[in-house]
């Protein structure tokens, strides 16, 4: 199969989706929307729908029983006369009006009411004795052009707006068919028109014509009802048409008219047993652009193939498919629509074979294509027909031709494909040329022998005497008169159509006549141009030499001897076959070549059976005999090849512990022992054995070589927690481990010596041990502490003043660890946020010897990345000398929070309410989702303050007059709050 065609069994493919609605959470107007889009239980009918889903009610115009008196023949349809006897048949306005029938009084059949022609226009529903079945009208009475005899038949039927639908004229009924003169209900008006419009309008969307070629069309639906149309016949006419046939079903149940409607869904393009694509495109509306469209071809014992393709913005689409073959079944199928075709023969067969035609024959054989039909075109024109048998033969009957004439045979398979012509010239059919005895100067009878009741004749000059084959087959031909040495008599023999070929023969002395027979006698039918015959031997051909050598005639003599130089090539060729056939037969087990070798057979024996064939000069038997040589070189060549491999594959298993491949090789495998089995391997010509041993010698060479290696240690880069990678430099192909004390993460040192293992991040003053290896020795290991990752930039510091809890401010995004150092003395670390922001507690500090120190005006504050950060790098500011208080805003009588600003980075605050404690808050994430308030990141804050408690202990809300201070709490000393009075 190509590169670019997948190929896989059977795929099926559930989609399943689901969608959850929460009330509570969308807004009344979006659950509103929601349910005006959701579609009616008979539009997720019609959207649901296939492309092979029939739309239609009685798509096939079946007939009911009898004769309705309203005229409605059609169940599901509403029937209808023309609008008018000028009406356009192809257009909705040709609906007329319904009419109802009466009883026939004498005879079976209705009359249409009309006052205009009472008891005119008749009616017949027929059933016939088959189970066939016509109902048509027919004209009684002189009438011309008028307004019944076609008929209109319709139906509504749910479509959905912008889906594409496919109408067809389904019946039996083709463009072939068309009739519009009828003189005759036996060959009555035959035409169908079938189109559509919305239910509510008179315009046409889509029509098939009674002449179109193609009887369907497709069209998109513009509304929620479509009407679909069918009008049936022409208007009657007494003198051009007599009778309108209105449906007719024959003996099978196959309908003359019908009408289908269904979504157009895949409409592929025939499929032929050429075909290296399936292309042809999905309806408007149906699947989308992009969509997979998949092609499933089923042979005919049962196997699957699936194909796959993409539908492109136009909808065509063209799936790669390997040829199929004609018959095999073919699914086209995107999501729920789906579509089956058979795949077409258009493979004209090949010519026939002809058997040699004589002009004696009334008989033409060959061989072709199974179950074909045959032609055979004689030179008069004459085509005989006839068919080939399950195997391809064919026989048929022909009159006798005439020698040279032409006789053309082809074929004809089921599909209609047609091969060309194979001509035979007829040849004359002959007989074996007679024999005669030795004509002498003295002979008046000649005799011999030939086919028993043939004609005999011998013609000397231009007189021709004749006489007739004895039953026993001699003759005996009066010539009368002698004649003189040296007369050319002209013999041959005929029976019915064939004939010998004319034998002259010389009026000589016996020596020439017995040596012609002698010689004669050698060769099939007499006839030196011939072979010899199967019974011809050496004794026979040494006997007619004798015979030769006693004829005088220089040129008799030579003419003998050259036939029997061609007898003696002949029988020396049939010799050397025979030895060939006896030596090559001695190779084989029973002397049967159709066995194997016998174990006995050796090179030389080929050699031998080899130089017999050279000398065999039948191409056709000696390419049958080259086979069977052929067969036995084959048959040792794999003896030797096996031992070789036997012998290969016991030195290479040596190698390896346990003999077996898949282990490493032994403690006591040497570089010798490699080198002999690669020997033997050199040895093997099997090319997949000798991979496969090549590819274990190779791998015992490189353990050996691993083994025996000095592996040094891998150069490492520093590596910090902000690395995912350790990279450093070692032997190309070698593996490296890294190793953190828990976990084992390796890669391979690349070709030009560097290397580069992913890791996850570590975090600083790990230790990394790193190795590099090959398969069975390791190097000796380097350590690597990870240090902490310092950014370019210093961190920025929000102002910090005095007992502050916390020390807060901004790093560089990516940075792993800042450290709080107070007056020079390292207090603790912190990892910052995602966004670089950090907060370093310092509610207590250290000077190195006492550790619950509070900050204090004039404290050096410095935050930096560690130990190792270079100067720059650190930032450092004061202490400053006055806290910062509180701002607070406003604040109204009932109010629910309190809010306002304070240096960013406070812990704590309180609310105090005339001078009574309510509650505290601290930083949050987002402070208005926390019902009790909190201090943002930003400095914002907001405590609740719904209800408080007074200095009297009764709970309430604010009111005017009370006092509200927002502190730092107990745990800050003096003075850090602000108070405003309630408004």
């Amino acid at each position: 199969m190509s590169n670019h065609k997948l190929v896989q069994k059977t795929l099926k493919i559930t989609a399943v989706g689901a969608i959850a609605f929460s009330v509570l959470a969308q807004p009344l107007s979006l659950i509103a929307n929601a349910e005006e889009t959701t579609p009616t239980k008979s539009e997720r009918q019609l959207l649901q729908a296939t492309g092979q889903n029939e739309l239609l009610t009685n798509s096939k115009l079946d007939l009911v029983n009898g004769y309705p008196a309203n005229g409605q023949f059609f169940n599901g349809w509403t029937t209808t006369s023309l609008a008018s006897s000028t009406s356009d048949l192809t257009s909705p306005n040709s609906v007329g009006s319904q009419f109802s029938m009466h009883s026939m009084a004498a005879s079976t059949g209705y009359w249409i009411n009309d006052s205009r022609y009472p008891d005119v226009l008749g009616v017949f529903n027929n059933v016939y004795s088959d189970g066939s079945k016509m109902l048509y009208m027919s004209v009684f009475s002189k009438v011309s052009s008028i307004d019944r005899g076609a008929i209109v038949v319709y139906q509504d039927v749910a479509t959905v707006v912008g889906k594409e639908y496919t109408l067809s004229q389904s019946g039996t009924y083709t463009a072939n068919d068309y009739v519009t003169y009828s003189q005759a209900p036996s060959s009555p008006v035959q035409s169908i028109n079938v189109f559509a419009s919305n239910s509510n309008s008179k315009e046409r969307l889509a029509l098939v014509k009674a002449t179109d070629a193609n009887q369907s069309t497709t069209f998109v639906a513009q509304s929620t009802s479509t009407r679909i149309y069918a009008v049936i016949g022409t208007p009657a006419d007494r003198n051009t048409a007599l009778a309108v046939k209105w449906q007719s079903i024959d003996a099978s149940g196959n309908n003359f008219f019908g009408v289908s409607l269904h979504v157009t869904g895949i409409q592929p393009d025939d499929i032929t047993n050429k075909s290296e694509q399936i292309t042809g495109r999905v309806g408007a509306g149906e699947i989308a652009p992009g969509s997979t469209i998949q092609a499933t071809i089923t042979n005919k014992d049962g196997d699957e193939a699936t194909y796959a393709g993409t539908i492109d913005s136009t909808g065509h689409f063209a799936i790669d498919i390997d040829t199929p073959k004609a018959g095999e079944k073919v699914v086209i199928s995107s999501g729920e629509y789906s579509v089956e075709k058979t795949v077409l023969d258009v493979i004209a067969p090949d010519a026939p074979t002809v058997n040699t035609i004589k002009n004696s024959a009334t008989q033409v054989t060959g061989k072709g294509v199974a179950n074909a039909n045959v032609e055979v075109l004689l030179p008069d024109g004459t085509v005989v027909k006839g068919k080939t048998d399950e195997t391809g033969a064919f026989d048929i009957t022909i009159p006798k031709q005439a020698v040279d004439s032409e006789v053309k045979v082809r074929l004809i398979n089921a599909a209609g494909n047609i091969s060309a012509y194979t001509t035979s010239t007829v040849v004359q059919d002959m007989l074996a040329n007679p024999v005669v005895a030795s004509i002498t100067p003295d002979t008046t009878r000649i005799t011999g022998t030939g086919v028993a009741g043939a004609t005999i004749t011998a013609k000397i000059g231009n007189v021709t005497y004749s006489s007739t084959v004895t039953p026993e087959g001699t003759f005996s031909i009066n010539i009368i008169n002698k004649r003189v040495a040296g007369t050319e008599v002209t013999i041959q023999q005929s029976l019915a159509d064939a004939k010998s070929n004319p034998v002259v023969v010389k009026v000589t002395g016996g020596e020439i006549s017995d040596a012609k027979a002698a010689t004669d006698a050698l060769f099939v039918n007499n006839d030196s141009t011939k072979g010899i015959k199967p019974t011809t031997d050496q004794v026979a051909i040494d006997a007619a030499q004798e015979k030769i050598n006693k004829v005088t005639d220089a040129t008799a003599k030579e003419e003998l001897q050259a036939e029997l130089n061609k007898a003696q090539t002949e029988l020396n060729a049939r010799n050397a076959e025979t030895e060939a056939t006896a030596s090559i037969k001695d190779l084989f087990i029973d002397n049967n070549p159709a066995n194997h070798i016998k174990d006995t057979t050796t090179q030389a024996a080929i050699d031998a059976a080899q130089a017999k064939l050279d000398k065999v000069t039948d191409v056709e038997k000696k390419a049958e005999m080259q086979a069977q040589i052929d067969k036995a070189q084959a048959e040792l060549d794999k003896r030797t090849s096996d031992q070789k491999i036997a012998e290969a594959t016991t030195s290479v298993d040596n190698l390896f512990i346990d003999n077996n491949p898949a282990n490493h090789i032994k403690d006591t495998t040497t570089q010798a022992a490699i080198d002999a089995a690669q020997a033997k391997v050199n040895q093997v010509t099997d090319a997949n054995k000798k991979a496969e041993l090549q590819a274990q010698v190779d791998k015992a060479q490189k353990e050996f070589n691993e083994a025996h290696a000095v592996i040094a240690k891998p150069t490492v880069n520093a590596v910090t927690n902000n690395d995912t990678t350790v990279k450093g430099t070692g032997t190309p192909g070698l593996t490296i481990l890294v190793n953190n004390g828990t976990s084992t993460f390796t890669g391979v040192v690349a070709p030009n010596g560097t290397f580069s293992v992913t890791i996850p991040l570590q975090k600083a003053d790990t230790i990394l041990t790193v190795t590099q290896k090959n398969t069975v020795k390791s190097s000796d290991s380097v350590s690597v502490k990870v240090g902490n990752y310092i950014p370019a930039e210093k961190v920025t510091i929000n102002p910090v003043g005095p007992f502050q809890q916390a020390v807060t401010g901004t790093a560089p995004v990516g940075t792993k660890m800042v450290r709080l150092l107070v007056n020079g003395v390292a207090q603790r670390t912190v990892a910052p946020e995602a966004d670089g922001s950090f907060s370093i507690y310092s509610r207590f500090v250290t000077d190195g010897s006492v550790s619950n120190l509070r900050l204090k005006a004039g404290d050096t504050i410095t935050v930096d990345y560690g130990n190792k950060t270079p100067a720059n790098l650190a930032t450092t500011i004061k202490v400053s000398a006055e806290l910062v208080k509180p701002i607070v805003n406003d604040v109204a009588a009932n109010a629910d929070y309190i809010t306002g600003m304070v240096p960013v980075g406070t812990q704590t605050l309180r609310l105090v309410v005339n001078g009574k404690a309510q509650r505290t808050i601290t930083p949050q994430a987002n402070i208005d989702a926390v019902t009790a308030g909190g201090i943002g990141a930003d400095g914002k804050f907001k405590i609740y303050s719904r209800f408080i408690t007074d200095e009297t202990g009764v709970s309430r809300k604010l009111k005017a007059g009370d006092r509200v201070t927002i502190d730092s709490g107990v745990q800050i000393p003096g003075d850090t709050g602000t108070t405003v009075i309630v408004k």
